[in-house]
């Protein structure tokens, strides 16, 4: 239904970097996370858990690698549907650009994700090019396409800040409250993300017995 309205309307737009912008004649995009937003990890997970381990980069690069992540429910079919209103599909993920980006382009391919024969829409984090957060790489969509949706499962999927405190995280929240639902569409992830490392103040040299108490420490009862 947003995506009918959006496209309907050439004056929306879902990316806050885009507005003031001349963008009504461009082309119509979707930005879409990868992980947990249209490939399923939850194998990974439950590897770690079952092994008692922790994220690492070099367990993660090797199911990665694998290319064996199914696809999260209605992913596949909204972007499919997508690209046949002539609606072209970007993957904007934090998956390594050298070491990942061909075996995820791999894995969606094989599922039968749309723009998926090669990477030419596949925006990977790439230090070398400043693309260490996602707002660069949106913009770069930005400059030739005219993003109607945006689909993640973590906060700086739609907008970003460097490290910000939960009351910072809760602002960025309500200051789009509109674009939730209708421009942004953010999928529960309880697994892992941003808002975990807001917890524990982005510090992942903690112990683990300390990030827990923090974690613990923030818990809502309603005792």
């Amino acid at each position: 239904l947003s995506l009918d309205r959006a496209l309907a309307d050439k004056k929306w737009t879902a990316l806050g970097e885009q507005e003031g912008q001349t963008f009504a004649k461009l082309p119509p995009a979707v930005i879409v996370d990868v992980d947990e937003t249209v490939l399923d990890n939850s194998a990974y997970q439950a590897r770690l858990i079952a092994e008692g381990g922790e994220f690492a980069p070099k367990t993660w690069g090797a199911w990665v690698g694998e290319a064996r992540a199914v696809a999260i429910p209605g992913a596949k079919e909204f972007l499919t549907t997508a690209a046949k209103k002539g609606v072209r599909v970007f993957y904007v993920s934090n998956r390594d650009a050298g070491e990942q980006a061909e075996a995820t382009r791999k894995n969606l391919a094989a599922l039968g994700f749309p723009d998926s024969d090669n990477l030419d829409t596949f925006y990977f984090r790439d230090e070398s090019k400043g693309w260490k957060q996602k707002s660069p790489r949106r913009l770069e969509v930005a400059k030739k396409y005219r993003v109607v949706i945006v689909v993640g499962d973590n906060l700086f999927d739609f907008v970003e800040d460097v490290k910000p405190a939960r009351e910072r995280r809760a602002a960025m929240v309500t200051d789009r409250s509109a674009w939730w639902g209708t421009r942004w569409f953010m999928l529960a992830n309880p697994m892992y993300g941003s808002w975990d490392e807001a917890l524990i103040a982005y510090d992942y040299k903690q112990a683990p017995s300390e990030r827990q108490r923090l974690r613990l420490a923030a818990l809502d009862t309603l005792r």
